[in-house]
């Protein structure tokens, strides 16, 4: 019944409220303020999605920096290393 009164609401066909929830016992849901509540909610996930792509793209560099770090950090340890045998 939800699907066929929020149709009906899309499509632009209104009865009162009091004939509504007396016909199909929906305890007199606004479905315009249901509607708006569903746009809002997935103007929000679009907004998240957009969040978690960027957060997960910074996470990718993140890790690039750190192991590009760490092979450096390798490099300088084996060349501190290389030098010590030539010294000694």
């Amino acid at each position: 019944m939800l699907v066929r009164r929020f149709d009906k609401f899309v499509e632009g066909e209104t009865d009162t409220d009091d004939d509504q929830s007396s016909a199909d016992g929906d305890d007199g849901i606004d479905y315009q303020e249901l509607c708006q509540t569903v746009v809002q909610i997935g103007k929000e996930n679009l907004c998240l999605k957009k969040e978690k792509s960027w957060l997960e793209d910074t996470v990718i560099n993140l890790r690039k920096e750190l192991d590009d770090g760490r092979k450096k950090e390798e490099n300088t340890s084996d060349l501190k290393k290389a030098n010590e045998r030539l010294v000694v």
